[in-house]
């Protein structure tokens, strides 16, 4: 059984809906103004005004067109992920490519959104980015992750059971000393299997490593 690193929180999600379409906008509240267990706290069409209200409001989750007005969406994810907020953004966007999405998973955000299917997974994408996990539909992972791959000397099927809890621990947005924890094992050893772990599957950071964990299958939602 994979160990969960998330935390149910017992108040409602706060989000920020920054995007330049207002019937999308509206959408968005409709389908989650009647589920309690989220607060639709502030909404934007222009990115200056995004950075703004993440100051200001601190929402648990930011939902972020990447075409919205002014500031270019990768911007504001810059200026964020440079910040000491603690805000997780999901990226929505009709088409994405490889460049962007790859660009915003390394600049913090935690999920990748066709706003296609918006409006029908949002509710479920918003709890797992909130728990800390990463948010992305597995034929993207796989786009993203070929070069990986190619590159590869080894691969998952190679980890010991303890490592892939680790790498589950990664893949969660959890820290090394809460994976250490929830393990029972030393900070350091974390640590030094992480090391392993980069070495052996040639990735660089933990986003890379989340990424090609995930199109390997080494997790499964709820």
């Amino acid at each position: 059984m994979i160990p969960h690193y998330g935390m149910n929180n017992q108040r409602p999600i706060t989000i920020l809906l920054a995007d330049n379409n207002p019937v999308f906008r509206l959408g968005v509240r409709s389908v989650l103004g009647d589920d309690p267990s989220f607060s639709v706290v502030g909404e934007t069409s222009t990115g200056d005004r995004t950075i703004d209200l993440v100051r200001s409001l601190r929402p648990d989750v930011l939902l972020l067109d990447v075409q919205i007005d002014g500031i270019h969406a990768l911007e504001v994810l810059r200026r964020l992920h440079r910040s000491e907020f603690t805000t997780k953004t999901v990226l929505l966007s009709g088409e994405l490519d490889r460049l962007t999405t790859r660009t915003a998973l390394l600049r913090g955000a935690r999920g990748v959104l066709n706003t296609d299917l918006a409006l029908r997974l949002l509710a479920r994408c918003i709890r797992t980015v909130n728990r800390g996990e990463l948010w992305i539909a597995r034929d993207t992972a796989s786009d993203l992750v070929d070069t990986i791959r190619r590159s590869a000397r080894m691969d998952v099927g190679t980890l010991t059971a303890r490592e892939i809890d680790i790498v589950n621990g990664v893949i969660q947005g959890a820290s090394n000393k809460l994976i250490a924890k929830k393990l029972g094992v030393a900070e350091q050893t974390v640590k030094n299997r992480l090391r392993r772990i980069f070495a052996m599957l040639q990735v660089s950071n933990r986003v890379e490593l989340a990424l090609y964990a995930v199109e390997q299958g080494l997790t499964v939602k709820d």
